[in-house]
């Protein structure tokens, strides 16, 4: 630990994330005593009886070491998780902070016994992560994450603040049996030594392992945009899965909230190979179509534009002129208007001299790609009746050989 702390540039501010604490009122004591300039952020959830003590430890160190410090208290809990909320409330606080002071890294106060539960929760949840346990580095919503402690124990710690006469709250939280975490917690105070060291042991060994074939992933997602279902479906299950989170990141898809649940879902939707969407975020949504998977964000492709009378524009997505361009025009006449040219939409037809064709299947015939399709014009009458669609032409109303009006797609 100690040497971590000393090769780390101490010239530039730090954030640390003080709770109050054992853990991180010792980290951010060390901190100030290894003459690093720390700004601390101490975040008051209001939902303990000792929740305002614990800020009081925090703030009167502070004073007591002219230590700049923030306190954030209006965590609001809407729907979901609490863990979960208050990790991202949290972090958001820590960023504001981080960005504000132009901070050199973050600061927390993850131990050993942190280290240890976390490998026991990976490993009685079935997952596979890309590290076996807490990362002594990483970076998180671009901040600099440093856990300086994880080799040094909850004991070792508690005892650092009494020798040292640093203040500390105790979290009664921890000792509640309603988190599957304190049960974990309970359960390695039952091991000894040597199964906790064999647990380190094998996270090291796993981490080994796992980074290798990292490394193997990376090289083959590369700079991939798309991914070849039928190259993916060669992997085994959880190879796929890495190549899948893998792909995720390098699509700026923030990961560590999708389960290895939810991924094996999306895995699943994959190979099924049955063009659709699935959601990630509010932001973005993975597709699959033509044996290819791709990461796109959500916009919004609806338009409509009214014409009382022709005339010519450029559109975001049409260009409306009297040249013909190509063989695909149409003859609107006074009876016609007010036209519109907008979308096509789910259940969009057109009778044509041959008979109705609907939309939904020119898109399947042309092989049009699913976002084309959401932005694809199409002219629609007074009636309300599709009387043309761009690259499909006119229908049997309005088919001359001398067209009035012709609307091209912009690709």
């Amino acid at each position: 630990m100690k040497n971590i702390l000393k090769s780390l540039n101490k010239e530039k501010p730090i954030i640390v994330g003080v709770s109050g604490g054992p853990d991180s009122m010792a980290l951010l004591d060390m901190l100030y005593q290894e003459g690093f300039v720390c700004y601390v952020v101490h975040v008051n959830y209001k939902v303990r009886d000792s929740a305002d003590r614990d800020q009081s430890i925090v703030e009167q160190y502070c004073k007591d070491k002219s230590i700049i410090y923030y306190v954030f208290d209006d965590f609001k809990m809407t729907t979901g998780n609490f863990q979960t909320n208050a990790r991202n409330y949290r972090y958001q606080k820590y960023k504001e902070i981080y960005d504000k002071t132009k901070a050199n890294g973050l600061y927390l106060g993850h131990h050993l016994d942190d280290h240890l539960e976390t490998i026991v929760f990976q490993l009685m949840s079935n997952r596979t992560p890309h590290v076996m346990g807490i990362r002594e580095q990483s970076m998180v919503n671009e901040m600099k994450v440093y856990r300086p402690l994880l080799d040094r124990s909850k004991e070792f710690l508690i005892d650092y603040c009494h020798c040292h006469g640093i203040d500390y709250g105790i979290d009664e939280s921890n000792l509640s049996k309603k988190y599957s975490r304190n049960k974990i917690r309970q359960l390695l105070k039952r091991m000894d030594d040597k199964n906790k060291q064999e647990l380190l042991v094998y996270a090291t060994e796993y981490d080994k392992t796992t980074q290798q074939k990292l490394k193997q992933v990376q090289a083959y997602i590369k700079d991939k945009k798309i991914l070849n279902i039928n190259e993916y479906a060669k992997f085994e299950l959880s190879d796929r899965i890495m190549i899948l989170r893998e792909f995720l990141i390098k699509q700026q898809v923030l990961v560590y909230s999708l389960s290895r649940a939810h991924l094996i879902s999306l895995d699943k939707k994959i190979l099924s190979r049955k063009s659709g969407t699935q959601k990630l975020n509010n932001s973005q949504f993975l597709l699959v179509e033509y044996d290819t998977v791709s990461i796109n964000m959500v916009k919004n492709y609806e338009f409509s534009v009214v014409f009382d009378t022709i005339y010519y524009m450029h559109h975001e997505h049409f260009t409306t002129s009297d040249k013909k361009i190509d063989d695909f025009g149409v003859t609107v006449s006074s009876s016609d208007f007010p036209i519109t040219i907008r979308n096509a939409k789910n259940g969009d037809k057109i009778t044509m001299r041959y008979g109705t064709k609907k939309l939904s299947r020119f898109f399947i015939d042309r092989k049009i790609p699913y976002l084309d399709r959401l932005s694809w014009p199409v002219i629609e009458n007074k009636d309300k009746q599709v009387i043309f669609v761009c690259e499909l032409g006119c229908d049997k109303d309005h088919y001359s050989h001398n067209h009035n009006l012709y609307v091209t797609r912009k690709k």
